[in-house]
């Protein structure tokens, strides 16, 4: 037989309620999530840095290129335009292949 009291019971599961609307509206309304890191070049010149005329193919947050981009001045904060007018900027590389 459960004896526990119908008003707490009643008051714990408002709680938990209250608690779990509380936790919705911050993850959710309020969209609070990791924050994107967007990396600027302050490099010396605005010439195209590009090795040949490679492809491009982004998925998941890593630009792949068709061709090795071996330029010595390409890197973190480079801009990267693609699809003729979109544009993305380079935050890390993992191969001369995959930035």
């Amino acid at each position: 037989m459960n004896t526990t009291n119908p008003i707490t019971l009643y008051t714990t599961m408002r709680l938990r309620t209250v608690l779990a609307c509380f936790i919705w509206l911050v993850l959710f309304c309020f969209n609070i999530s990791a924050a994107t890191k967007i990396c600027y070049s302050v490099g010396q010149n605005t010439t195209d840095h590009k090795t040949g005329s490679p492809t491009i193919t982004i998925s998941s947050g890593t630009a792949t290129f068709s061709v090795a981009q071996i330029a010595a001045n390409m890197g973190i904060g480079d801009q990267v335009t693609y699809n003729t007018s979109s544009i993305a900027y380079i935050s890390g590389k993992i191969s001369t292949t995959q930035w």
